[in-house]
């Protein structure tokens, strides 16, 4: 999908054309193909990063309690290469909001995190994780979204109490 700049650079191109027709002006014609030539060669190049993926979340090992800050590390397990920065993942946590993390290459895989702070007890459901895939020039994006059935547990943290009697 055509994202608003991919719109008005293929707008730019397709106007650039005509003003180049409509004055007799040879030296803008290769300005307007350059132009709309860069939004499909965007549109394929998502085309082609557009391949089976699963995500991966860790939590960590230790139990989390109420007020203590929730490192979240996402782990990207996609078939063949993809370059740093072109997916990003958007999480619906309930009560939590929306968390939007940029997957960058470490180690041969995408990884990203980001830490939910102060977080009180209860649980969490994940609503919805989408991952966005963008070309560098941010003119093609597609959307894929990801079975989510995951929730964060928080337990309540508990006080050593003193003696009644």
């Amino acid at each position: 999908m055509l994202t608003d700049r991919g719109r008005w650079i293929l707008a730019f191109g397709g106007g650039a054309y005509l003003a180049g027709w409509a004055f007799g002006s040879e030296t803008l014609y290769p300005i307007a193909l350059g132009l709309v030539l860069a939004v499909a060669a965007a549109a394929v190049y998502v085309r082609l990063l557009n391949r089976p993926m699963r995500l991966l979340r860790s939590l960590g090992r230790e139990e989390r309690l109420a007020g203590d800050d929730v490192p979240v590390r996402l782990e990207l397990d996609v078939e063949g290469p993809m370059p740093s920065g072109s997916a990003v993942v958007v999480e619906r946590i309930e009560r939590l909001g929306d968390r939007e993390t940029v997957m960058a290459r470490r180690h041969g895989r995408l990884r990203g995190g980001y830490v939910l702070e102060q977080v009180p007890r209860g649980r969490y459901p994940i609503r919805s994780t989408e991952i966005f895939l963008e070309d560098p020039f941010g003119l093609e994006r597609v959307e894929l979204a990801l079975t989510s059935g995951e929730s964060l547990l928080v337990y309540p943290r508990l006080v050593e109490l003193p003696a009644l009697f």
